[in-house]
């Protein structure tokens, strides 16, 4: 992904946004960041951080011992976030992306930045259990309300507490998804969300239809969107980058609403695996 959205992701909103392009570390990757002027800043855990010269506060991160695939994906996130020295923790809000996602950084603006960051908050951008949201279980089976989670969908939103829990699970969360493959990182941000119980949101879920802002698939684009997925090509990151200054205009009070609106996620703590210590310390089997 470095040559092919990485790159051009740290040439534009990275200049406005602290942003880690998470890849993984090869040959082929170390000579991409070469090229573009790239160094080696910070090496730890597996990890490696290079700072480029489009962004003082921006970095490129290089994992090692996943793989490049997108069924990896999750490995290399978990991974990252196990550098703990890599986000501050006075970060309030971290969003965990795609590579053909585009945030706009006027976006931080109407983030909350009260009470809502003492306790674990998510906010996917698919939803469970909103009107008119999608629901989705853990086996792909509807109807088990044991199994059901959140679906992000390309992307999500973790608060500051969410993301001392992911930092906490990481290594279990990598052994989680070495057991089911099929837990792309954006699945598995979910799943680690179930599993610890942490509160959902719909501010950004663009299923429900109380949101019309936050922008979905392309054709769901329009002016008004705070986000844009599937941005696939270097002319839509430049473009978005471009126009960044007239997106989240809309709907802020509704926005601050949603953020209240807190749905608990007790499910896990209904399953055999959470009822059954020998099992807690063993990926989860749903089946």
């Amino acid at each position: 992904m470095l040559p092919t959205r990485g790159v051009y992701i740290l040439k534009t909103y990275a200049r406005v946004l602290d942003t880690f392009v998470v890849a993984e570390e090869c040959p082929r990757a170390r000579a991409i960041l070469r090229k573009h002027a790239c160094v080696l800043h910070n090496a730890t855990g597996g990890v490696a951080l290079h700072n480029c010269p489009f962004s003082a506060r921006s970095y490129a991160v290089l994992v090692r011992n996943c793989g490049g695939l997108e069924e990896h994906g999750c490995c290399r996130v978990f991974r990252f976030l196990d550098a703990t020295t890599l986000i501050p923790l006075s970060h309030l809000w971290v969003v965990f992306v795609d590579d053909d996602v585009y945030v706009p950084d006027c976006l931080q603006a109407h983030l909350p930045i009260g009470p809502s960051l003492s306790t674990p908050l998510f906010a996917p951008s698919k939803h469970v259990g909103a009107r008119g949201g999608w629901r989705w279980s853990l086996c792909g089976e509807k109807g088990r309300p044991d199994a059901e989670i959140a679906l992000p969908a390309g992307y999500g939103f973790a608060n500051r507490a969410f993301v001392a829990i992911l930092r906490h699970s990481a290594l279990n969360m990598i052994r989680q998804c070495a057991t089911t493959p099929s837990y792309n990182f954006d699945v598995s941000l979910a799943f680690a969300s179930w599993w610890k119980g942490v509160d959902l949101t719909a501010a950004f879920d663009w299923t429900d239809p109380r949101v019309y802002w936050a922008g979905g698939q392309r054709h769901l684009w329009r002016n008004s969107s705070w986000i844009f997925h599937k941005a696939r090509s270097q002319s839509d990151f430049v473009m978005l980058h471009g126009k960044r200054d007239k997106m989240c205009g809309v709907a802020h009070a509704n926005v601050t609403l949603l953020f209240a609106e807190r749905r608990a996620q007790t499910g896990y703590a209904r399953t055999r695996h959470a009822r059954t210590p020998r099992l807690r310390v063993l990926p989860f089997d749903c089946q």
